[in-house]
């Protein structure tokens, strides 16, 4: 579990386009008081799949 900025960091994307991915729900994420923890692996697999699977159902990507 790694912050939006370390995401962003670590993926080498822009920070708005994780935090706009994390805020609309389409990463996997945490909200740990007023920051957002991103599952890393889950994040990468949104990004090679388009999808992200929410208690083992499938969420299309808009």
């Amino acid at each position: 579990m790694l912050s939006i900025a370390q995401t962003a960091n670590y993926l080498n994307l822009p920070v708005h386009f994780v935090r706009e991915c994390v805020l609309d729900g389409r990463a996997v994420s945490v909200r740990a008081g007023s920051k957002y923890l991103v599952n890393l692996n889950r994040f990468i697999e949104f990004l090679n799949k388009g999808d992200v699977q929410q208690n083992g159902e499938k969420l299309s990507q808009r």
